[in-house]
């Protein structure tokens, strides 16, 4: 009796191996794909309109847009416009580059900070600095002085 209930499950058992593994093996073929997927109602695409074509413009066209037209703003020095470049916008009052678009400045605040200092003049006092100690402390070396030195260094 214990026998027969063993025997049985192996069976189911090696019934099941079976066909996982034909399943497995015609996973891909078109009439299990369809049994697995069957055709319904074709699922509609609704597209809402609620201002989304702007965000799907690339911001340089959206920029362009808001800007008024190239041509009011004269690419001269002395004048202040914007140069717009690869999607950054520059405020300057020299000329801008060929390939930026220049507009009018419109609208809003500007500040002008003044620029900072040079650090070439520090540098060159620093140097000089360093001038000065080596001349105070005399650390200038002979050639004659330099192999003693490595000499003593070498053979203590």
């Amino acid at each position: 009796m214990v026998f027969d209930r063993t025997v049985k499950w192996g069976l189911v058992f090696l019934l099941l191996l079976i066909i996982l593994k034909l399943g497995w093996l015609h996973r891909h073929d078109d009439w299990v794909q369809q049994w697995l997927t069957p055709q319904g109602a074709a699922k509609v695409n609704i597209q809402f309109d609620n201002g989304s074509v702007r965000d799907m413009a690339s911001p340089y066209e959206r920029v362009d847009k808001t800007l008024p037209k190239a041509n009011t703003v004269k690419n001269e020095s002395g004048q202040l416009k914007k140069c717009l470049i690869k999607g950054k916008v520059i405020y300057t009052d020299q000329v801008c580059p060929t390939d930026a678009k220049v507009a009018a400045v419109n609208g809003g605040t500007l500040v002008v900070l003044p620029s900072a200092k040079p650090a070439a003049s520090s540098a060159a006092g620093a140097q000089g600095g360093q001038k000065r100690l080596r001349d105070a402390l005399d650390i200038s070396v002979s050639p004659e002085q330099k192999a003693q030195m490595m000499e003593r260094v070498a053979n203590p």
